[in-house]
This record gives structure tokens, sequence and C-alpha cells, in this order.
């Protein structure tokens, strides 16, 4: 997933993993097993930390962080129908800078000011978070 730079793996009950490519490809890894609900419970359980337990438990659904070593990951966990599914989305180390993300000179001259709060928005799945 790393090497590869693909951004989203999504795990749930029952179904071998997916993963999302940059076009927006949707691939099953076929070559994986289906996964069982009690193999996701137990992910889930790695990534929650315990004060998020209750939230997950009462809210059916989390957003939080995970990080094994240097790589970090947004994680959405919710729960279905199936059980527990899990969405994890690579946060790539390296911060582009705002030339290479193609923001306007306008805008770049806006983030000198001090005193400012700038929201950047997008429609979901919209790539904002790399």
């Amino acid at each position: 997933m790393i090497e590869a730079k693909i951004p989203d793996l999504h795990i749930t009950s029952g179904q071998s993993p997916y993963i999302r490519k940059h076009n927006w490809d949707v691939e099953e890894l076929s070559s994986f097993w289906a996964i069982t609900k009690e193999e996701v419970n137990d992910i889930v359980s790695d990534i929650v930390r315990e004060r998020l337990v209750h939230k997950l438990k009462e809210d059916l659904e989390i957003d939080c962080s995970y990080s094994i070593d240097w790589v970090r990951f947004r994680v959405n966990i919710f729960q279905d129908a199936k059980g527990y599914s899990i969405a994890f989305r690579y946060i790539s180390k390296d911060i582009p800078t705002l030339e290479k993300i193609g923001l306007w000179e306008t805008i770049t001259r806006l983030l000198d000011k001090q005193k400012w709060l700038i929201l950047v928005t997008w429609p979901t799945w919209s790539w904002k978070s790399t």
C-alpha cells in the first residue's frame, strides 16, 4: 500500500480487502482470504484506544488516526449489518509545497497574514487529506 502509493484500504467482515487507487479504480485483493468478523474485531481492538471504545459503541462510527513506526493512516471504523468495517487512508509524510498543489499566489499571500482563520473545504472524496 505504501510503496505502491495506494491511498485507501477497505476491510469488511466476510470479504477480501479492497483498495482504491488514485484514479478511483476499486480493486478487490482476491489473493487474500475473506476476513472474518472476529479478525476485523481484532483489528479494531488494536486500533481504537480505550477512551474511544465507548464512543464507537455508542455512535457505531469513529474517525481516528493510527501509526505504525513512521507510517500514518486516517481511519474510519463503522458498524454495518455484517459487523465493523474499516477504511484506512495512507497519509504521506511528505507534505507538498504550495506550488506543487497549485495554490494560487493570491491565496498564498493570505497565509502571511496574522490572526486569520482560513477554512479549506471541498466535497467528500476530493483529496483534502493529501
